[in-house]
């Protein structure tokens, strides 16, 4: 596994006082396997959450694992030792929470800054 990390912003246009229409700024995260990519969001105003939302293969974009798996966890145990405590995935239901489990730590040499 190889996870990219890029922080993203995105802003709608300022007002005339200086004030975004939106803004949103998120740790993005490619979580990469060799047959299939995880990706993830983190949000600034909540950063111990990181929400699986989508999962890409062959060129296509699907919905993530609507349960933990195997590769989920250890996405998990490489994000905990960043200070991720809670983790949700898009399921057809909204995001539904994922519990770890047992994890190891150290496991950052994975991350590659993008």
């Amino acid at each position: 596994m190889n996870i990219l990390k890029e922080l993203v912003i995105d802003a709608g246009e300022k007002d005339e006082n200086g004030n975004y229409d939106y803004f949103y700024e998120f740790e993005h995260y490619q979580c990469q396997f060799s047959k299939f990519t995880l990706l993830a969001k983190s949000y600034k105003d909540e950063p111990e959450l990181v929400s699986f939302y989508g999962l890409e293969k062959e060129g296509a974009r699907l919905m993530p694992p609507s349960k933990s798996t195997k590769e989920i966890q250890e996405v998990i145990s490489a994000l905990m030792p960043e200070g991720k405590s809670k983790f949700t995935t898009l399921s057809e239901q909204g995001y539904v929470e994922i519990l770890p489990s047992k994890t190891k730590n150290g496991l950052l040499s994975w991350f590659r800054e993008k």
